[in-house]
């Protein structure tokens, strides 16, 4: 089996990994990968998977040098990343769906209805979003509905680590947060057709729900990850984050 090292100071098409440890991962199939450590200037941040799926900046969030780069998202106006072309699922569609979204976030406790990170839109997606003020709403959707809700008051104002899995082999979706299983659900089949919007930080392009807090990156992988990838990818970055 191949092992891929990523380590700090990598070079990938022009951009250097400034945030990301030594720690080698097992093999992963990404779609893409954001992150704000990498920012210079501009509206595009780059993708560092190598794919060339780089990502649009709109409405100016702030850059901040916190836990090496983050961009701050607010309501005044509304800010948000999109990853353009993402609403065709770059091959999620098929049998069984499966599919994983990572995101470093410190999330304030103000606001109502906070898009963290995902896709929305259509019959078929999955997102992750802040509801009720201190409610998380871990969605995947491929016609039925299949919610993981936690109470994140313990969460806020502090760099987490919040992972989705869509596995629909094993019939299941499950979150972790610092890679530690806190909610699932059962009873997930069939396959995921692509969402009428793209992949969005901080905002959702249909209802501008703006999230309030910050974001250091964010990874889509086309695979259920497993416990242990999960672990292994929240190994990679955590260092940065103080955690």
């Amino acid at each position: 089996m191949s092992i891929t090292i990523r380590s700090a100071q990598t070079i990938q098409g022009g951009v250097t990994l400034r945030g990301n440890t030594n720690t080698p991962v097992v093999p992963l199939s990404i779609l893409f990968e954001l992150d704000a450590s990498n920012y210079t200037s501009g509206t595009t941040l780059l993708d560092i998977s190598g794919n060339n799926r780089h990502a649009t900046i709109h409405g100016s969030p702030t850059w901040d040098s916190e836990a090496g780069g983050c961009f701050i998202f607010n309501a005044n106006p509304i800010k948000y990343i999109e990853v353009e072309g993402s609403d065709s699922g770059w091959g999620l569609a098929g049998a069984p769906a499966q599919a994983t979204l990572s995101v470093w976030a410190k999330i304030s406790t103000s606001g109502y209805y906070q898009h963290v990170a995902g896709w929305r839109g259509g019959l078929n997606f999955w997102f992750l979003i802040l509801d009720n003020g201190s409610i998380t709403e871990a969605r995947v959707d491929n016609g039925p509905v299949y919610d993981i809700n936690i109470n994140y008051t313990t969460y806020f104002n502090a760099w987490k680590y919040i992972t989705l899995v869509a596995d629909a082999a094993n019939s299941r979706t499950k979150l972790y947060i610092n890679s530690i299983e806190v909610g699932s659900t059962t009873g997930l089949s069939g396959n995921f057709s692509s969402a009428s919007n793209n992949f969005t930080l901080g905002c959702d392009l249909g209802n501008s729900f703006a999230m309030n807090g910050k974001i250091g990156g964010a990874t889509a992988y086309s695979k259920a990850l497993t416990q242990q990838e999960v672990t292994s990818e929240f190994n990679r970055t955590k260092t940065r984050y103080g955690v």
